[in-house]
């Protein structure tokens, strides 16, 4: 059980950087990653408060995943491979979830 809560904690630091990183790695002028970034980190925040909250429930761990999954298709999604800091951004947090 310490384990999970560990990883759930890690995370919500993996959200909450996916929230500021358009503005921390300098590629908000870019509308697809900066909007990308801001509603996938509010759901990965959301979803591991969720799985924080209630710890026995297993649709919190499975959304989870999903949104990782999501995190990680982002970049070929909206087509912004062409910016190696900010593909690799979103693709090296989905692979931590």
């Amino acid at each position: 059980m310490i384990w999970k809560k560990t990883l759930d904690w890690l995370n919500l630091i993996l959200g909450l950087w996916l929230l500021v990183s358009p503005w921390a790695l300098g590629v908000s002028a870019n509308l697809a990653v900066l909007w990308s970034g801001v509603l996938l980190g509010i759901v990965l925040v959301v979803l591991t408060l969720w799985a924080l909250v209630q710890p026995q429930d297993m649709m919190a761990e499975w959304s989870n995943i999903v949104a990782g999954v999501l995190v990680f298709a982002t970049p070929w999604a909206l087509g912004f491979t062409t910016l190696a800091e900010a593909a690799r951004n979103t693709s090296t947090p989905a692979t931590m979830l």
